[in-house]
């Protein structure tokens, strides 16, 4: 048998455009937390992880640390993310989900939390729902934007293929363009053009049309960083950007990309 709750002090509700599979895996991802959710957490060290769930310590963007679990309900579409220590220890966020249709998924969330008294309680409540709002909201939108990446594979490229980008003393960039069924950047690194795929090789994150001073891109959602000449990661993990074109200014004085079969 669970352990009793505290006492619930509000409950927020609503429905997210998402699959109930794509909001499991949005559950688990704890690694987004403080890259899609910045104004929220400052950083995260996970600690454990399973099929059960996840265990992490967290910072918060004011300095206090947390130590949270993220545990599913054993037989039920439900999880709890309790505090173990920190701020608001024994506190207990209780989620629970329902299909409402392919692509929508009903979530529920009560917010269990200790030594609140009544005349506290709604303000308290009122700050809760209003975090989670936000952060549903940012989770919404990371949800529909991993479907589509996912549902919108590009067919295998069977031969050379080459976009006309326009003459490069009138290109302004960076530029965003598709070629083969594929989207790419481009924008100027250390006074030459380059493209990069723009999508991350993690999990579809929308990558950056702007490199950084060292010509790197940083993905919003998990915070992986690459290198757009190289394609290679800048930190030292061991993935790389899809398949890029290459960029060439022809006699005409035209930019033009090309992009070579796959092998």
């Amino acid at each position: 048998m669970s352990p009793a709750l505290p006492p619930r002090i509000a409950l927020y509700e609503r429905t997210v455009a998402g699959s109930l599979a794509g909001v499991w895996e949005n559950v688990h991802d704890w690694e987004h937390l403080p890259w899609l959710h910045a104004s929220s957490f400052a950083s995260i060290a996970l600690l454990d992880s399973g099929d059960w769930g996840w265990r992490a310590r967290v910072d918060l963007p004011a300095g206090p640390e947390l130590e949270i679990e993220l545990r599913k309900r054993d037989g039920e579409q439900a999880y709890d993310v309790t505090t173990h220590s920190g701020p608001g220890v024994g506190s207990v966020i209780a989620t629970r989900l329902a299909p409402t249709g392919p692509d929508t998924t009903h979530v529920e969330v009560g917010f269990h939390i200790p030594g609140i008294g009544n005349d506290a309680a709604a303000g308290v409540g009122a700050g809760f729902v209003s975090l989670y709002t936000r952060l549903w909201d940012e989770d919404e939108g990371m949800i529909i934007a991993r479907a589509e990446a996912e549902t919108h594979d590009a067919p295998p490229v069977s031969q050379s293929l080459q976009a006309d980008l326009g003459p490069r003393s009138e290109f302004g960039l960076p530029v965003s363009f598709e070629l083969g069924g594929r989207r790419f950047h481009a924008a100027e690194v250390g006074g030459q053009p380059v493209a990069w795929a723009a999508a991350c090789p993690h999990r579809h994150g929308p990558l950056p049309d702007t490199p950084d001073s060292e010509g790197c891109v940083l993905c919003p959602w998990h915070g992986y960083r690459f290198d757009v000449r190289s394609g290679r990661s800048a930190d030292e993990r061991n993935l790389f950007l899809g398949r890029a074109p290459t960029l060439t200014v022809g006699d005409d004085g035209h930019l033009r990309a090309r992009l070579g079969p796959d092998r």
